[in-house]
């Protein structure tokens, strides 16, 4: 039953693109899901992945506790949703273009909004692409714009580190 389960959502999400800022060919890729348990529910367009949940499309890897998928009626996606815990927080990693690093996020809740081409990192957000870090409560990734946005948060702040480019 777990084997059908995966193969249900496996086909379900190769029409559906989940790259936040990733090289173009990873679009092209098929989607891997895993999960220690699945549940499709069509009729309100929603799949949770339960347990060491990671979907990888190309350079792309999105990790997650557990991890929620909406869908709309014509089976479009609307958003995802991956939680962590204080051990294991969600993840996502990307290879953003051929000459750059690994861009690496992890926060308690990442959620991605597909219409608002939008990822928000919520709770101890971490993120990293080479040497240059940012770490702070919440960040919003604008992922066709590559701008990162965060908020104002009382008795909270952000840290930001970057290092300058080193010459080849």
């Amino acid at each position: 039953m777990k084997r059908k389960n995966i193969l249900l959502m496996m086909g379900f999400l190769l029409t559906h693109v989940i790259v936040l800022n990733a090289l173009p060919e990873d679009s092209k890729q098929p989607l891997h899901l895993i999960a220690d348990a699945v549940m499709v529910d069509y009729s309100k367009g929603m799949t949770e992945l339960d347990g060491h949940a990671k979907i990888t499309q190309g350079t792309t890897i999105l990790r997650g506790k557990k991890m929620v998928i909406y869908t709309d009626d014509h089976q479009e996606l609307i958003k995802v949703i991956a939680y962590g815990d204080e051990q294991h927080p969600a993840n996502y990693e990307t290879l953003p273009s051929s000459t750059e690093e690994i861009f690496s996020a992890d926060a308690d809740r990442i959620t991605y909004i597909r219409s608002e081409k939008l990822a928000l990192f919520e709770g101890n957000a971490h993120a990293k692409n080479g040497p240059n870090q940012f770490d702070g409560p919440e960040f919003e990734y604008y992922t066709d714009q590559q701008k990162m946005v965060t908020r104002k948060t009382p008795n909270q702040h952000a840290s930001i580190i970057i290092y300058p480019e080193t010459k080849k």
